[in-house]
Protein backbone atom coordinates (compact mmCIF):
# COMPACT_ATOMS: atom_id res chain seq x y z
CA UNK A 1 0.00 0.00 0.00
CA UNK A 2 0.88 3.18 -0.62
CA UNK A 3 -0.65 7.12 0.63
CA UNK A 4 -0.12 10.33 0.32
CA UNK A 5 -1.40 13.67 1.78
CA UNK A 6 -3.00 16.34 -0.33
CA UNK A 7 -1.16 19.74 0.64
CA UNK A 8 -4.00 21.79 -0.48
CA UNK A 9 -6.80 20.27 1.73
CA UNK A 10 -7.61 17.52 4.42
CA UNK A 11 -7.65 14.64 1.88
CA UNK A 12 -5.38 11.80 1.64
CA UNK A 13 -5.61 8.68 -1.11
CA UNK A 14 -4.34 5.22 -0.10
CA UNK A 15 -3.85 2.81 -3.19
CA UNK A 16 -3.21 -0.93 -2.93
CA UNK A 17 -3.05 -4.68 -4.62
CA UNK A 18 -5.80 -6.78 -2.93
CA UNK A 19 -5.21 -10.34 -1.94
CA UNK A 20 -6.95 -11.31 -5.73
CA UNK A 21 -4.42 -8.70 -7.64
CA UNK A 22 -7.02 -6.18 -8.40
CA UNK A 23 -5.56 -2.94 -8.14
CA UNK A 24 -7.91 -0.92 -5.58
CA UNK A 25 -8.03 2.96 -3.92
CA UNK A 26 -9.49 4.60 -1.32
CA UNK A 27 -10.01 8.36 -0.58
CA UNK A 28 -10.33 10.48 2.97
CA UNK A 29 -12.32 13.24 1.94
CA UNK A 30 -11.79 15.16 6.15
CA UNK A 31 -14.91 13.28 7.32
CA UNK A 32 -14.87 9.52 5.69
CA UNK A 33 -13.90 6.98 3.47
CA UNK A 34 -14.84 6.07 -0.24
CA UNK A 35 -13.74 3.62 -3.14
CA UNK A 36 -11.60 5.28 -5.64
CA UNK A 37 -14.20 5.28 -8.36
CA UNK A 38 -11.41 3.94 -11.02
CA UNK A 39 -11.35 0.73 -12.93
CA UNK A 40 -7.43 0.41 -12.21
CA UNK A 41 -7.38 -3.79 -13.69
CA UNK A 42 -5.13 -6.21 -12.08
CA UNK A 43 -1.30 -7.15 -11.44
CA UNK A 44 -0.38 -10.25 -12.30
CA UNK A 45 1.16 -11.35 -9.15
CA UNK A 46 -0.31 -10.20 -5.46
CA UNK A 47 3.36 -9.54 -4.18
CA UNK A 48 4.51 -7.04 -7.13
CA UNK A 49 3.70 -3.58 -6.37
CA UNK A 50 1.69 -2.31 -8.50
CA UNK A 51 -0.12 1.03 -7.57
CA UNK A 52 1.48 4.82 -6.46
CA UNK A 53 0.18 8.11 -5.66
CA UNK A 54 1.78 11.12 -5.37
CA UNK A 55 -0.02 15.10 -4.89
CA UNK A 56 1.95 18.20 -7.00
CA UNK A 57 2.52 20.35 -4.42
CA UNK A 58 1.40 23.38 -6.02
CA UNK A 59 -2.14 22.31 -7.65
CA UNK A 60 -2.75 19.70 -4.92
CA UNK A 61 -3.61 17.85 -8.13
CA UNK A 62 -2.88 14.01 -7.30
CA UNK A 63 -1.68 11.29 -9.35
CA UNK A 64 -2.07 7.83 -9.34
CA UNK A 65 -0.19 5.44 -11.23
CA UNK A 66 -0.74 2.15 -11.50
CA UNK A 67 0.30 -1.69 -13.42
CA UNK A 68 -3.21 -3.00 -15.34
CA UNK A 69 -2.29 -6.08 -16.11
CA UNK A 70 -5.61 -6.51 -18.43
CA UNK A 71 -4.15 -3.82 -20.89
CA UNK A 72 -2.56 -4.98 -23.59
CA UNK A 73 1.53 -4.70 -24.16
CA UNK A 74 2.83 -1.13 -24.52
CA UNK A 75 -0.19 -0.38 -22.62
CA UNK A 76 -0.61 -2.03 -19.09
CA UNK A 77 1.38 1.15 -17.09
CA UNK A 78 -1.70 3.91 -16.55
CA UNK A 79 -2.67 6.85 -14.50
CA UNK A 80 -5.55 9.56 -13.63
CA UNK A 81 -5.44 12.84 -12.16
CA UNK A 82 -7.64 14.10 -9.22
CA UNK A 83 -7.81 17.68 -9.44
CA UNK A 84 -10.33 17.82 -5.84
CA UNK A 85 -13.30 17.80 -8.03
CA UNK A 86 -13.22 15.00 -10.31
CA UNK A 87 -10.36 12.68 -12.28
CA UNK A 88 -9.30 12.61 -15.71
CA UNK A 89 -10.01 9.25 -17.52
CA UNK A 90 -7.42 7.25 -17.13
CA UNK A 91 -4.65 6.89 -20.26
CA UNK A 92 -1.40 4.51 -20.81
CA UNK A 93 1.79 5.80 -20.44
CA UNK A 94 3.85 5.56 -24.03
CA UNK A 95 6.95 3.06 -23.37
CA UNK A 96 10.12 4.53 -24.20
CA UNK A 97 11.86 4.03 -27.72
CA UNK A 98 14.83 2.06 -27.17
CA UNK A 99 17.15 4.86 -28.45
CA UNK A 100 16.59 7.25 -25.90
CA UNK A 101 17.33 7.98 -23.37
CA UNK A 102 20.82 7.75 -24.18
CA UNK A 103 23.85 7.32 -21.69
CA UNK A 104 26.77 8.16 -24.24
CA UNK A 105 27.47 9.98 -26.06
CA UNK A 106 27.13 8.77 -29.89
CA UNK A 107 29.55 8.49 -31.65
CA UNK A 108 31.61 7.61 -28.50
CA UNK A 109 34.49 10.51 -27.80
CA UNK A 110 37.46 9.26 -28.52
CA UNK A 111 40.04 9.29 -25.21
CA UNK A 112 43.60 11.14 -25.73
CA UNK A 113 46.12 8.22 -25.34
CA UNK A 114 49.22 9.30 -23.01
CA UNK A 115 52.32 7.75 -25.31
Amino acid sequence: MQGADAPTRNEKIVVGIDATGNVIGVMWNGSSWSALPLSMGTVSETYWWGADIAYEQTSGDAVVVWNDNSQAAGQKLRYAVWNGSSWSTPQSIAPTPATSPRTSPSPPIPLPMPW
